[in-house]
């Protein structure tokens, strides 16, 4: 037995109503049209739904049992539309994004604080994964949006069925003791850096673009350790651990026994925000990309003498004690 939908909606706003012509009323039917309705359904159920009565008419044990789910499921229904209406209006609902972590720190704040002013009862699901898995999830559908990143020199990203909207480039800085030969010099040439040991990135995306960089000026970098805790790499830096390499976005200041200097040439990622290219992106999650698009300023993000006019008056640098 299949049920028609329909024909519940109009049973029971007949046992809601009392009478046949009341439910004709509410539905704006004949009265012919919703006795044709229930009559339909009866004979699919194969029992008697209603009783007649002088008054009207009253549900049988069976169409009060019917009666009772067909109420049931149209509150779901109802539910349902309200739930989609709110969605589809970006007045509710969850918004999944995607994420790597230095844009967790130096991006996402300010995009949500833009976001949530327009679309207070959006929730955001942030999920931080490596640039490349989160274009993937994008595609299948597990995320509505991802903050990705790319060699703007030698493109590797995957952009099948994304549409990308581009933040800008994110130079690399580095991150050195104060006491380093270089801590006076910005930019530093980065093949002044060659025989250091250097402190990269977990992310393969983002130790690949340094390497390359290094490689193109003649070296290959000799690396300590790595590590995605850029507060752990900058501290290690300053202990003479190795030369650290930061993403600009994060607005890494002198400070704590490390100074941080321009490379020359800076290794840089075009960053960018990826939604499905098929048009199936929420109006949220699209209010959430043009959030970061509002907030994120990564193009021009400074050119080294504004840079220095804006951090702290470096320290003197002292001899180097040993690594």
């Amino acid at each position: 037995m299949k049920l028609d939908p329909r024909r519940l909606e109009v049973f029971l706003a007949v046992v809601e109503g009392g009478s046949m012509t009341d439910a004709a009323r509410e539905l704006r039917f004949s009265p012919a049209a919703v006795s044709q309705h229930v009559s339909a359904l009866e004979r699919q159920v194969g029992a008697p739904l209603l009783v007649r009565h002088a008054r009207g008419v009253r549900p049988t044990a069976a169409g009060a049992l019917l009666a009772r789910h067909a109420a049931e499921l149209s509150g779901r229904l109802r539910d349902a539309e309200r739930e989609l209406t709110d969605l589809l209006r970006s007045a509710g609902g969850t918004v999944r994004l995607g994420i790597f972590a230095s844009a967790t720190v130096g991006a996402l704040p300010a995009a949500l604080r833009h976001f949530g002013a327009a679309h207070p009862s959006v929730s955001v699901m942030v999920d931080e994964r490596e640039v490349d898995v989160g274009a993937d999830l994008v595609r299948r559908g597990a995320l509505d949006l991802a903050i990705v990143f790319d060699d703007p020199a030698h493109p590797t990203l995957d952009r099948t069925g994304l549409d990308l909207a581009p933040l800008g480039t994110d130079p690399m800085d580095v991150a050195l003791p104060e006491a380093h030969p270089q801590a006076g010099a910005d930019p530093v040439a980065l093949s002044a850096l060659a025989g250091e040991r250097w402190i990269l990135a977990s992310g393969a995306a983002c130790a690949a673009l340094v390497r390359r960089r290094c490689v193109e000026v003649g070296f290959t970098p000799d690396v300590a350790l790595t590590t995605d805790d850029h507060a752990a790499a900058r501290s290690l830096a300053a202990a003479g651990m190795g030369v650290a390499v930061l993403p600009r976005l994060m607005g890494q200041r002198d400070g704590d026994g490390a100074v941080i200097r321009a490379l020359d040439p800076a290794p840089g990622r075009a960053v960018a925000v990826a939604v499905a290219a098929d048009g199936s992106t929420l109006p949220a999650a699209l209010a959430l990309r043009d959030a970061f698009v509002a907030t994120t300023s990564l193009s021009g993000s400074g050119d080294p003498a504004s840079r220095a006019r804006a951090r702290p008056r470096r320290v003197a640098a002292r001899a180097r004690s040993p690594r």
